[in-house]
């Protein structure tokens, strides 16, 4: 499934350690679109790994992480304008 992942990480003493963790994590799943902003093409357990993720190692009272599902009527609508890779174009194996 299509999904698209953003968060915001509250500035405290350790927000920019879990913000650099998050983003290598989310790397790993998709490709980073926008500074705060990763498009993953996940199955529902990847998903649930990325859900897992962010209960043990974020503050869930203060960060933010949000998902998107995308279905492919909707994907296929968006507009991209710029330069950039779109989704369709990443080949990558999750281990």
């Amino acid at each position: 499934m299509k999904i698209i992942v953003t968060y915001d990480i509250y500035e405290d003493k350790q927000g920019s350690k879990r913000r650099m963790k998050l983003h290598h994590f989310l790397r790993e799943l998709g490709i980073n679109t926008q500074k705060s902003v990763f498009e993953c093409n996940v199955s529902r357990e990847e998903l649930r790994i990325i859900r897992r993720y962010a209960e043990k190692n974020l503050n869930l009272q203060k960060d933010k992480l949000r998902i998107y599902h995308l279905c492919k009527h909707c994907y296929s609508k968006a507009l991209v304008q710029g330069q950039g890779i779109e989704i369709t174009q990443l080949q990558y194996q999750i281990f």
